[in-house]
């Protein structure tokens, strides 16, 4: 099966997973539903066969290139919308979307006038092939990294839920290989067009991009569970750090007053480090006072430096963020 095939595939998959879910009442949910489907039209109409048998019975050269090219714009028109609902900062350039329709007619004037030399079976180094490409494929290309690209990356940085972060970050990163497999096709076109390149270059390893792109984007579609987990586990993870950090310099307060450092049992850290980062915290505050009376003028300016902290510090939080980078200074 050919790589548009599987992306064909998975699509459908993904459209009657997602169509009693779909959301009526959302404009952005619908954008997204309408993205997906115009999405999967478009690697239907690519797949080997159905282009095959979409030329074949119609005795129109190209006709499913076109058809392919014309869903591919209407799904970028879709998901352009889709993406200005999330920020409204970005809406100044709708009028990328309105260049849509001229698109669309450009893409038929092509077909039209080269119908003569276009052939069913598909050359991507023929002049009207490279011309649908270096005119749709460029145009997807302003859409997603003009508008796509930056609504998520903005929503992603603001969006609070770890886990919806994480779905979040899997699109933008389908955004941002489809941005990437988009430059390319859009660059290399035309250089086969002005002889730069020759005739028979093969686009077969930017293709390889599409199954990336696969990936990231079902990766974005995993059950909220596993998200959830996903999330609780990269919270652990950062509060190990955090506890690593601070137990660091922990002990390094320790050594300047000859005392033990403060003992957490693995069974702590491994269950509640969140407990285990606050008892570390507090034992590190607390030698404030002595570290300032020692003769040493190195724990004289840590306890300084801690006085100083917790007077900058608005809470508990920004206190144990800027412990961990105190013996750094």
């Amino acid at each position: 099966m050919s790589i548009n095939g599987l992306a064909a595939l998975v699509g459908w998959g993904m459209i009657l997973w997602r169509l009693p879910r779909v959301q009526l009442r959302s404009a952005h949910a619908l954008y997204t539903f309408a993205t997906l489907v115009c999405f999967t039209l478009a690697a239907t109409f690519s797949a080997p066969f159905v282009a095959s048998w979409v030329d074949t019975r119609t005795r129109l050269a190209a006709l499913s290139l076109l058809v392919e090219y014309l869903c591919a714009i209407a799904a970028a028109g879709v998901w352009a919308l889709s993406c200005l609902s999330l920020d409204k900062a970005l809406r100044s350039r709708r009028w990328l979307i309105a260049l849509a329709p001229a698109i669309a007619a450009g893409l038929l004037a092509i077909w039209w006038a080269f119908l003569p030399e276009m052939t069913p079976a598909r050359s991507e180094t023929a002049t009207g092939e490279l011309l649908f490409t270096a005119l749709a494929q460029g145009y997807a290309l302003a859409i997603v990294a003009a508008i796509a690209v930056p609504a998520l990356a903005r929503r992603a940085a603001s969006e609070p839920a770890l886990p919806i972060r994480f779905r979040l970050l899997c699109i933008l990163a389908t955004q941002i290989i489809l941005a990437v497999w988009l430059g390319a096709r859009t660059i290399l076109g035309p250089l086969v067009l002005l002889g730069a390149l020759p005739r028979t270059y093969s686009f077969s390893f930017v293709n390889m991009l599409i199954g990336l792109m696969i990936l990231a984007y079902t990766a974005s579609l995993l059950p909220p569970r596993f998200l959830i987990d996903l999330a609780r586990w990269v919270v652990r993870g950062r509060d190990w750090l955090t506890l690593r950090r601070l137990c660091h310099v922990e002990r390094q307060t320790a050594r300047l007053l000859n005392a033990l450092p403060v003992a957490v049992p693995l069974a702590e850290a491994w269950s509640i480090p969140d407990y285990a980062i606050y008892r570390v915290a507090i034992a590190i505050l607390d030698r404030r006072k002595a570290l300032g009376a020692t003769p040493s003028s190195k724990a004289q300016g840590l306890a300084m430096r801690l006085n100083q902290l917790v007077a900058e510090s608005p809470d508990y939080f920004e206190v144990v963020r800027r412990l961990q980078r105190i013996d750094s200074h």
